[in-house]
């Protein structure tokens, strides 16, 4: 059996984007990809754009709640989808899954999303920073 993964499924439908956002240099990253996720999963619901929260004003709800420091994805989302999406949809849910397997079978769903968390050390973090300064575009293994 493969080691848990921290990944959480989202049995809801969100849109996936083709841009990235500046996420600064502050550890705000899950509150990026949670109030991009919240967003699009509104629209998909079919929520009107103006009875919808912008995505800046999700991430500033959700920085201030939980920080800037770095958050438990899980618990963010969570949080995310009761106060957000659950309003416009009973159907709303998500679950971790365990398994490499686990997660290709929701990525190869025409709906399916994956949300990822990791942590890295304090050298682990420098040694990700270093090569992407050097190689913006670079490609980063294990082997790096």
């Amino acid at each position: 059996r493969e080691p848990a993964m921290a990944l959480r499924r989202v049995r809801f439908t969100a849109a996936l984007n083709s841009y990235v956002h500046d996420q600064g240099s502050e550890g705000t990253c899950y509150a990026h990809a949670v109030a991009t996720l919240v967003v699009d999963a509104l629209r998909r619901l079919g929520v009107p754009a103006q009875s919808a929260p912008l995505r800046s004003t999700v991430l500033e709800e959700l920085v201030a709640r939980f920080g800037n420091e770095g958050a438990i994805v899980p618990t963010v989302l969570d949080w995310a989808l009761r106060t957000y999406v659950r309003p416009h949809s009973d159907e709303a849910d998500c679950e971790e899954l365990e398994t490499t397997d686990a997660v290709m079978e929701v990525l190869e769903q025409a709906e399916g999303k994956v949300v990822m968390d990791f942590r890295m050390s304090c050298s682990q973090w420098a040694h990700f920073e270093a090569f992407f300064r050097a190689e913006p575009m670079g490609i980063l293994s294990a082997g790096a």
